[in-house]
């Protein structure tokens, strides 16, 4: 082969292989290009899964707070209820054990042993109604402090002085002395009627008495050489369960002689008729202690009555009348 035939084979052989290099080319620009395009869609395909999990962080954060907050709540809640029954056992633990161990205080002993004890407490079972008036200025009414023989211990509490109160004014003796003007009685009693408020109602013996005329001696009855003085005119009146009203008069003297010697004093019985037939037109009816108040307002009235030595047709008794003839009712209906 000629050079010339060489020299051309070799620029033959040289075209075709820059053809062939740029085909390879051509096609490593396309496989560039492809390897370019699916990085991009990786890339995009990367920044969506980023942007996702980040989402689903904060979902899941917000999600872990949520939870976290309902259950500090629900822990709450349960301290609460704890504390709660810890409060209701300690409560109750303490009334058991209340309850359990012995009680040593008045009320709780039983109300028929309180009573026991408040007579025991109130001794004497015979009590003189005094007081001291205080007269009003200008309009204002006359009060009085009364004094009737009460237990300090009714001013412990409500249901000591209930108790014990009943128990002093159903059980007591008390005396009245009729011996001032009616009105000054009239005020005495009233002054004791308020001071006793319902329990009134509880009195079951009242004792009164007036001094009657004459003032000047007589003779003792079967005694001679004996005189008697001051007669005083003694009722005692009980309130019975079933509401009648037992009376029991005497007449009491002071017995003495000239010269002047001691002796015992004269008791006499003396009628009550007249007492239980004024009992007999009163409208006053039951059980009600404030109807020996009553009877004792009934013998109020001026002056005194006077020992004539008259026999009563009915208990042939001798007979003194000391009530008041304007009073014919007893009025306990308030």
């Amino acid at each position: 082969m000629t050079p010339v035939d060489e020299a051309q084979q070799a620029s033959t052989d040289q075209a075709s292989l820059l053809t062939e290099m740029s085909v390879q080319l051509a096609e490593m620009d396309a496989k560039l290009k492809d390897f370019d395009a699916k990085m991009a869609k990786r890339e995009a395909t990367l920044l969506e899964r980023e942007e996702l999990v980040a989402r689903q962080q904060i979902i899941d954060r917000e999600h872990n707070e949520r939870v976290l907050r309902e259950a500090a709540t629900v822990a709450g809640r349960a301290r609460a209820q704890a504390e709660l029954l810890a409060s209701m056992s300690a409560q109750l633990n303490s009334l058991n054990a209340k309850a359990v161990e012995p009680t040593n205080h008045l009320l709780s002993l039983p109300v028929e042993l309180r009573a026991q004890i408040y007579r025991f407490l109130l001794g004497e079972r015979w009590q003189y109604i005094g007081g001291v008036r205080t007269r009003g200025k200008g309009d204002r009414p006359t009060s009085w402090r009364i004094h009737d023989g009460r237990s300090p211990l009714a001013l412990t509490c409500k249901i000591i002085r209930r108790e014990l109160l009943d128990v002093f004014y159903a059980e007591t003796e008390f005396y009245l002395g009729l011996r001032q003007t009616p009105e000054y009685t009239q005020s005495l009693l009233n002054g004791w009627e308020t001071s006793m408020g319902k329990h009134a109602s509880s009195v079951r013996l009242v004792e009164f008495d007036r001094v009657l005329k004459p003032w000047s001696d007589r003779p003792h009855p079967y005694e001679p050489g004996w005189y008697l003085k001051d007669q005083k005119y003694r009722v005692k009146a009980k309130l019975t369960a079933q509401g009648d009203i037992d009376i029991k008069c005497t007449l009491t003297s002071v017995v003495w002689t000239r010269p002047r010697q001691d002796h015992d004093d004269l008791v006499e019985q003396y009628c009550e008729c007249h007492l239980r037939r004024f009992l007999q037109v009163s409208t006053a009816q039951g059980v009600d202690g404030r109807r020996l108040i009553g009877l004792a307002r009934a013998c109020m009235k001026e002056g005194c009555s006077e020992v004539t030595g008259a026999i009563c047709e009915d208990c042939k008794l001798p007979t003194v009348d000391i009530t008041a003839a304007s009073v014919v009712d007893i009025d306990d209906s308030e």
